[in-house]
């Protein structure tokens, strides 16, 4: 096994000592009480990376950033996601280090919303075009803007898909 090189560049721009922090991601991936040896400082900072988040619902870890070199992560759809965009209108595909890296962001900022809500509220926005000229780029369509003026079309999809599915549901109970 061959340690992901992409998982030291985070480590140091977190400032986070690379063999410290691949040896604290390892005792993760390998389910061993980390607490015991690292200090809570330390497992803090790590979790700031985002390299792995855990799923509280599930109990299960989500690896954003594989450890090893030649395995999927959580991300991987994206590929395939952003493959769309180019599909309807290849002017619109995003360069995939960008909208990856975009998407990461959309989610750590909104961790309410899950892969499956992405994809339907971005068949929602699909449906609702009325050409390939009037689509959005797929890097832009999860964040455009900078600073006070970063918005994000995604979000308001996935806001109008959870609201369109929440009065179905009431629809449907009421009746």
């Amino acid at each position: 096994m061959i340690l992901n090189k992409e998982v030291a560049e985070i480590l140091k721009q977190h400032n986070i000592d690379v063999s410290t922090g691949t040896l604290v991601l390892l005792g993760i991936y390998f389910k061993l009480d980390i607490e015991k040896v690292y200090s809570e400082d330390t497992i803090k900072a790590i979790n700031l990376t985002k390299i792995v988040d855990k799923d509280y619902k599930t109990g299960t870890l989500n690896w954003n950033i594989s450890l090893f070199e030649g395995q999927e992560t959580a991300f991987d759809w994206v590929t395939e996601w952003n493959n769309r965009f180019g599909k309807i209108n290849p002017d619109r595909k995003g360069s995939s280090k960008d909208v990856l890296k975009r998407m990461k962001d959309f989610f750590a900022k909104y961790p309410e919303y899950r892969k499956e809500d992405v994809i339907k509220a971005t068949e929602t926005y699909f449906k609702s075009l009325s050409g390939a000229t009037y689509l959005k780029n797929s890097a832009a369509f999860i964040f455009d803007g900078a600073g006070a003026m970063k918005k994000s079309i995604l979000l308001g999809w996935c806001e109008r898909t959870k609201d369109m599915t929440v009065s179905s549901n009431i629809k449907g109970k009421l009746l």
